[in-house]
């Protein structure tokens, strides 16, 4: 129902996703490095330190000031309980009690790559060398994820914690669950655009411009698609939320859907003058947006290719499209520094 965006003066706004009001502005002490909603509050980490902020009156509730050590580090944030907050800061994840400014910690073996809480309370996915690990809120590792040539760059767990994604500096690929074996996904020498998954299916592309449609549960290639010309790189994908159709902008300007079954083309859809750099399906999957360089967002039948409406206002390149809950609500961001809500039904 809400939408928080920060800026590089350190200002944060509350933003009310089915009208695109404004429904509170938070000064902040620097520009914020993450966020993250908690219940009737919202926290924002600078360099420098953790604030928490009331999202109705606006008033500063907390602050944790961070160490030296913050100004190199990643950050992190994940709220554990509606007055508890995990803080991941390089090798330390700090569990920091705000409304009785309690403060504590667990020291990791790496860098802190995630931050996911579950039923369970799975607290971290760290990294050290070509070692992943999984830690839980007593700072007990519950899964450890060996064996590999090369580096971990990135990782991320899913929603539920079951399952871990990996990137490797390789450009390689591996999906696991946090309890078995791994799911390994082979054959990449470029670095991985996007995973997107959908019904126990993820797609992956690459910067040659090639899609693979896998079964994570099989650790199976379903399909192949590398017809849109591998001198092509895709800048953006989408696969639509049934799992059938994959949606790829190219640079040309031009929107391509395949049909996973037949590895066909199945429409296109032309009218931005530049690259397009995101794309994304509505949650019933009749609609997609595109943005682009061009500085346009334009909303498409999924089905028809038919153009719906051209959304100007944005005065550089679009950065990225998203559908809010309802697919009411549509959300751009853009190289101008604006963020953007679109009413779907009246742009």
């Amino acid at each position: 129902e809400q939408l928080a965006s920060a800026d590089a003066s350190g200002v944060a706004r509350l933003w009310d996703v089915a009208s695109g009001a404004e429904l509170a502005t938070l000064p902040g002490s620097a520009t914020p490095w993450a966020l993250a909603f908690g219940s009737g509050t919202i926290a924002m980490s600078s360099r420098a330190a953790v604030e928490v902020w009331d999202t109705e009156t606006g008033e500063l509730l907390a602050r944790l000031d961070l160490p030296p050590a913050a100004q190199t580090t990643r950050v992190l944030l994940a709220y554990d309980a509606p007055a508890t907050i995990r803080v991941a800061l390089g090798r330390d994840v700090i569990l920091w009690e705000w409304a009785e400014n309690r403060v504590s910690g667990v020291e990791t073996d790496g860098p802190v790559l995630d931050l996911r809480f579950d039923d369970d309370h799975l607290l971290a996915a760290t990294s050290a060398g070509d070692r992943v690990r999984i830690w839980n809120a007593a700072g007990e590792v519950v899964a450890t994820i060996d064996g590999a040539a090369t580096g971990i760059e990135r990782a991320r767990l899913s929603t539920d914690g079951m399952r871990l994604a990996v990137r490797r500096v390789d450009g390689d690929v591996e999906v696991r669950t946090t309890h078995d074996d791994p799911l390994a996904l082979p054959g990449y020498t470029h670095p991985l655009l996007r995973i997107t998954p959908a019904d126990m299916r993820a797609t992956v592309v690459d910067d040659a411009g090639k899609a693979v449609v896998w079964d994570i549960g099989r650790a199976e290639a379903l399909e192949t698609f590398a017809h849109w010309a591998a001198n092509d790189p895709a800048p953006a994908a989408a696969l639509s939320p049934d799992g059938q159709w994959l949606a790829r902008g190219g640079n040309d300007g031009v929107t391509r859907i395949l049909s996973r079954e037949t590895g066909e083309l199945a429409v296109s859809f032309h009218g931005h003058l530049r690259a397009v750099t995101s794309v994304a399906f509505s949650q019933d999957g009749a609609l997609l947006a595109t943005g682009s360089l061009d500085g346009t967002t334009r909303l498409w039948n999924a089905t028809t290719g038919e153009a719906l409406a051209a959304l100007e206002g944005h005065t550089s390149g679009v950065t990225a499209v998203a559908f809010g809950a309802q697919g009411r609500v549509l959300l751009t961001t853009s190289y101008d520094g604006t963020l953007r809500l679109w009413g779907v039904a009246n742009p």
